[in-house]
């Protein structure tokens, strides 16, 4: 038995000797495929090469050429690796031998097969099998066993194309290498061999502009042809050829294809040579085309930042520009450039086609934004504009004081100013300015009173400011040059400085400035005078005017020339009254009078007379105008009293002015001291003891005005000469300024507890003194106004004689009416009697002018002074017209005027408005002037001290400021007293119509009344209310009942606003609600609140007339209180009239005079009103207006080039 190792090993042997053949095969399949590779691959490449020199190929036909000996070779690359791939094992190849070697009888098979197998039994036969098999192999050549033939035959194929290459290479060296590089690099624009050589194309792919000029030049070698072509193709059209000609050397050639304006592409064909192709590409240059701005004003502006789509940048320094472009082509990077910067600012893109950028705004200048785009081409520069908005210093609107003025030293100046600022107001100063010291190189400031602006946000600040000349530190005969200071906010070229004109003020000594004072008052009174004579003598050339001439029809061109004379006459009446008005001291009541009239009556007057001549009727126009003028020329006649008695007592109210002064300022600084020792202050307080030392200053002026004054009236009122020297020892017996010297000794060493006695002795001499003063002016006020109401007594008997007169005048002209045509007796005895009525004009004239006189003596009343002023007025403007003396005697009765039927309906408890008015024909006419009594003149209290006036004065600015609240509203209610009702007055069943009633203390009966009677409780009633106030008693609850009594004539007043009591029928209407019972024809809502606001204004004028008596009975200062008065008059006619406009207006102008007034009262300086709102309101709205309408086409362009200039800033 053999061991089976000994048989693995003998198999081993075998099949070692079989994988060195399967070795062998490999390599025969490996050069079977590198022959038939090479062979295929050669011949194909040398066919193309061939085939390219011959034909030269294009350049796809080579891509083609390239791509299927590609495929080729890849193919047979895959064929071989697959054959190498193909499993080889020991049995296979031993069937391959014996196969070749047919002898071996299969022994080689079998050792390989019985190997495998492990049988110990027949391990020896295996054994010998296996030897056998492996002597057969080493006896026979195994490699013949594998066939070469195919290798053979590949190989030679291989050696064959490998010599055609190389033969091909040797002999055509040129074209070989070109074919070669050509065909398997198609796209190295490898040209191929040509007679021709194109040695060099220029330009080949190149950028242009659109627009430029591009020329394309060729160089050639070789066999230079007879002619060049230039084939190119724009884009979107055809092929197109140029013929190229010589350049200025041999062998090169060019083509200029002018005013490129669309890309194309070219290749050059010269002879049997031809160029690649290449392309010129037409650029435009990149530009912006929109550009949006976001400006952001600088921080002190408190502006949002607000977006802009022009290009031009409009801001102000200090602002920061956000610049978003869009460009009309990709860009490849972009710059600004500002012209005040050295170094341009790169710039972001965005999206290819967007640009952004910022800068700030210093300096007036241009930028542009330089774009380059992706080929390289720049843009063109364009450059926008930086305008530089200039940001103002504010503006100082400075209504008082003026300029120069001369002062008191104890006086203050009343500043009033307004300063605007754009964008905000940071602060503002009154300073004064000291000359520049040596070494200085300007005035300094000191700033005297400072105020800062509400956030930076605020445009307007307005001050009005008392400052006392005694802060300014000048000495009497000296002056001090002040100004406003303002400045905003402007941290980025400023702050800007805003400085008003000087104000020169000047203080003189008190002396000086009374004198100054009487010799203006004096000249004043002067040309008042001329004024009020120029007045009269426009009205009576008025009245001759429109009676002779303007009534007969066609007669206004006979007139044209009187006309213009009166107009320019009321032209120079208000010229001199506006230098009156610049003559006059603010503090003389005049002065308001003479304004409201230079701002109304005066303008409307002259507008009036210029109207006569386009009226329809101009006789009527006329009459307007002399209305106006007679309103005009009664109040400026009323205040000439009141000048001469401004005059007359100027002294004593001086001094009355200085106690007063004194007492204040001294209440003032208790109150300071007090308030130190509540605060247990360590240390002194100079400035506080410096102030009282002033007082004792004012107290030494004081003396010597007492004294001065006894000395100057000793012999014209030697009663009161004594009472001033009385006075003036009282300063000194009751030792006021030793006591005020202490008490500033005790407050400079911090006495200030201490101190507060010594002050309270002091303000009590003081208020011993006027009241010392004041005692005799009392008793006189007291028995003036007893004299008063005497007067009015005998006025009322006169005027019901008036009526008595009129009556009989009237009968008998009604009569002589009747009996014109009738020559009966009964007709001559009536014109018997008409004859005995001769001289009753001269009678009627006499009473009136003596009632006239009677009530002159009582101007301080303004009640009395107007109407005395009326009444003179009309008397005095009677004239005759001519012919009129043997006119027939004509009597016709004449009742109240409408106009002042309407005032005395509206303005109860108060004479005023009364005219008596006369016709030019002296016998032809006779008149009837109803009277009045003395309850229509206000109850006229008296005033114990100052304090109380500006108490009073301070209840009608808060009535009058209710009043212009209700003017906003257009609608109010008023509440008035009423008298106690009467007693033992029962309910009765009779009617009755003389209105006598009484109301009782009972409630009326159910039963309807009828008849004519005056307000009472709430019942059944159906007839005439004749009384002007509706009470509010209790009565019956009545049913509403409807009747088709219409409305009564005037105005009723109510007792309580809020009654719930009824109007039931007819009657004048006193309220109107929803609660039923109205019937008739019920005035519109708005008319009901004119006249509720009508009777609110009329009970206000009532109540500042009697402050204004009180006032001017006690010395005490009016302010603006008489100017207060006639606003409102003037209101009462506005709100009458319906104008609301002109209402509203009116009362701001009421309210700043009762204001200042207020601040008279208080030893206060006035305060300066807009001048805007003393305008007109139809002067205001056709100001408003203007602005609507269209300019005339000749003044277009001056206009135009006035606003240019105001834009440029070179119109302020």
């Amino acid at each position: 038995m053999i061991p089976r190792e000994q048989i693995t090993a003998s198999a081993g042997r075998l099949r070692r000797r079989l994988e060195t053949l399967q070795d062998h095969q490999r390599g025969v399949w490996l050069g079977e495929a590198s022959g038939l590779f090479l062979a295929i691959v050669l011949a194909a490449l040398g066919s193309a090469m061939v085939l390219d020199n011959l034909l030269h190929l294009p350049t796809a036909v080579r891509l083609l050429a390239l791509a299927g000996l590609t495929g080729t070779a890849v193919l047979l690359i895959r064929r071989g690796a697959r054959l190498l791939r193909e499993p080889l094992t020991a049995e296979r190849m031993a069937v391959k031998v014996e196969q070749k070697f047919p002898q071996m009888d299969n022994a080689m098979i079998n050792a390989l097969l019985l190997a495998r197998e492990d049988d110990a039994e027949a391990s020896e036969l295996i054994h010998a099998v296996v030897e056998q098999g492996n002597a057969g192999a080493a006896r026979a050549d195994l490699t013949a066993a594998i066939p070469k033939r195919r290798l053979a035959a590949f190989l030679g194929a291989a050696a064959l194309a490998l010599g055609g290459m190389a033969a091909y290479g040797v002999l055509y060296p040129s074209h070989f290498a070109n074919a070669l590089a050509r065909v398997l690099v198609p796209f190295a624009g490898i040209r191929p061999l040509t007679q021709t050589k194109i040695v060099d194309v220029t330009p080949k792919n190149q950028n242009v502009l659109v627009g430029n000029d591009v020329t394309i030049g060729v160089e050639l070698a070789g066999k230079l042809p007879e002619g060049v072509l230039l084939v190119y193709t724009p884009e979107n059209d055809q092929e197109q050829v140029a013929v190229m000609r010589p350049a200025d050397a041999p062998g090169k050639l060019q083509c200029l294809m002018a005013d490129v304006s669309r890309t194309f592409t070219y290749h050059i064909v010269a002879g049997d040579a031809e160029s690649d192709a290449y392309t010129i590409t037409a650029h435009h240059r990149p530009a912006v085309t929109g550009v949006k701005l976001e400006i952001a004003p600088p921080a002190y502006t408190g502006l949002p930042a607000a977006s802009q789509d022009s290009g031009t940048v409009r801001a102000l320094p200090g602002s920061r520009v956000d610049i978003r472009a869009t460009c009309s082509k990709p860009i490849a990077k972009a710059a600004l450039v500002l012209s005040t910067a050295t170094e341009p600012l790169a710039m972001a893109v965005e999206g290819g086609t967007v640009v952004t950028g910022s800068f700030p705004v210093k300096a007036q200048g241009s930028y542009r934004i330089d774009l380059t785009d992706t080929a390289g081409f720049p843009s063109k520069p364009v450059s926008r504009d930086i305008e530089l908005l200039p940001d103002e210093p504010p503006e100082i609107a400075l209504d008082s004081p003026p300029a120069q003025l001369v002062v008191k030293p104890e006086a203050t100046l009343p500043f009033q100013f307004t300063v605007t600022d754009r964008y905000g107001i940071a602060s503002a100063q009154i300073v004064r300015l000291h000359p520049a010291r040596e070494g200085e190189p300007k005035e300094t400031d000191e700033v005297l009173a400072d105020w800062q602006g509400e956030g930076k946000t605020q445009k307007v600040l307005q001050v009005t400011h008392q400052l006392p000349v005694a802060r300014l530190g000048i000495e009497p005969g000296k002056s001090a040059s002040l100004q406003i200071v303002a400045k905003d906010w402007n941290d980025v070229t400023g702050p800007g400085v805003a400085r008003s004109g000087r104000i020169t003020v000047t203080a003189l000594s008190p002396e000086e400035a009374e004198n100054k004072s009487r010799e203006t008052t004096k000249l004043a009174a002067v040309e008042l005078a001329q004024i009020i004579q120029k007045q009269r003598r426009n009205i009576a050339d008025g009245e001759i005017l429109r009676a002779n001439e303007l009534k007969q029809p066609g007669s206004l061109a006979g007139a044209a020339e009187k006309l213009a004379a009166s107009i320019a006459l009321q032209e120079e009446i208000r010229a001199a009254s506006g230098k009156l008005l610049a003559l006059l001291d603010e503090r003389l009541p005049l002065r308001g009078v003479l304004q409201v009239l230079f701002d109304g009556e005066m303008v409307q007057a002259v507008t009036q007379l210029r109207a006569v001549a386009r009226a329809g009727k101009p006789a009527d126009a006329l009459k307007a105008s002399l209305d106006t003028e007679r309103t005009i020329l009664a109040r400026l006649t009323g205040r000439m009293d009141q000048l001469q008695r401004a005059m007359d007592t100027a002294a004593l109210r001086d001094i009355f002015a200085v106690i007063d002064e004194l007492i204040r300022e001294q209440q003032r600084l208790r109150s300071d001291t007090q308030a130190a020792a509540e605060a247990n202050a360590a240390q002194g307080s100079p400035a506080l003891a410096q102030r009282q030392d002033k007082l004792t200053a004012r107290l030494a002026q004081l003396k010597e005005m007492l004294q001065e004054q006894a000395r100057l009236i000793a012999k014209s009122d030697a009663e009161q000469a004594t009472r001033f020297d009385e006075a003036a020892k009282m300063i000194d017996s009751r030792q006021i300024r030793p006591n005020m010297l202490l008490a500033a000794s005790r407050i400079e060493k911090g006495q200030f507890a201490p101190a507060l006695p010594e002050q309270d002795k002091v303000m009590a001499d003081l208020r011993a003194i006027a009241e010392f003063l004041r005692a005799p002016i009392i008793a006189a006020a007291a028995e003036k106004l007893e004299n008063l109401k005497k007067t009015l007594e005998e006025a009322k008997d006169k005027a019901e004689k008036l009526a008595k007169l009129q009556a009989a005048v009237k009968e008998i002209s009604e009569e002589l009416e009747r009996s014109k045509d009738n020559r009966s007796d009964k007709a001559k005895e009536i014109a018997d009697r008409a004859a005995e009525l001769e001289g009753v004009k001269e009678k009627i004239e006499d009473a009136v002018e003596q009632m006239a006189k009677d009530l002159a003596l009582f101007p301080e009343v303004p009640s009395c002074n107007e109407l005395v002023q009326e009444m003179r007025e009309v008397y005095e403007d009677i004239t005759q017209a001519p012919g009129s003396e043997s006119a027939p005697a004509e009597e016709i009765a004449v009742d109240r005027d409408e106009g002042m039927l309407a005032a005395l309906d509206k303005v109860k408890e108060r004479m005023a408005d009364m005219e008596m008015w006369l016709m030019d024909k002296p016998d032809a006419q006779k008149w009837k002037q109803e009277a009045w009594d003395k309850n229509e003149m206000p109850d006229i209290p008296l005033v114990d001290l100052p304090q109380e006036m500006e108490d009073l004065v301070g209840d009608l600015v808060d009535k009058q400021e209710e009043v212009d609240e209700q003017a906003q509203d257009s609608a109010s209610n008023a509440a008035t007293a009423d008298i106690p009702a009467g007693w033992d007055v029962a309910d009765g069943p009779i009617s009755n119509w003389s209105a006598k009633g009484k109301s009782g203390n009972e409630k009326p009966n159910a039963n309807e009344m009828a008849g004519r009677s005056g307000s009472g409780r709430e019942g059944n009633a159906n007839g005439e209310l004749v009384d002007g106030k509706a009470k509010d008693l209790e009565g019956r609850e009545t049913k509403a009942r409807r009747t088709h009594d219409p409305f009564g004539e005037g105005q009723i007043e109510e007792e309580n606003p809020e009654s719930k009591a009824k109007a039931t029928g007819g009657g004048k209407q006193s309220g109107i609600g929803g609660e039923g019972g109205l019937s008739g024809s019920a005035p519109p809502r708005n008319e009901l609140a004119m006249r509720d606001l009508e009777r609110r204004q009329r009970e206000v004028r009532r109540d500042a007339e009697t402050v204004y008596s009180k006032a001017t009975l006690m010395y005490l200062p009016t302010g603006e209180l008489d100017e207060a008065i006639v606003l409102m008059q003037k209101a009462e006619q506005q709100a009458r009239a319906g104008d609301l406009a002109g209402f509203a207006e009116t009362q701001r102008r009421i309210v700043h005079a009762l204001q200042n007034t207020k601040r008279a009262a208080a030893g206060e300086g006035a305060v300066a009103l807009d001048p805007r709102h003393r305008l007109p309101v139809a002067l205001k709205e056709e100001m408003l207006n203007a602005k609507e309408e269209p300019i005339p086409p000749e003044f277009e362009r001056l206009v135009s080039e006035y606003y240019k200039a105001i834009a440029a800033g070179a119109v302020k």
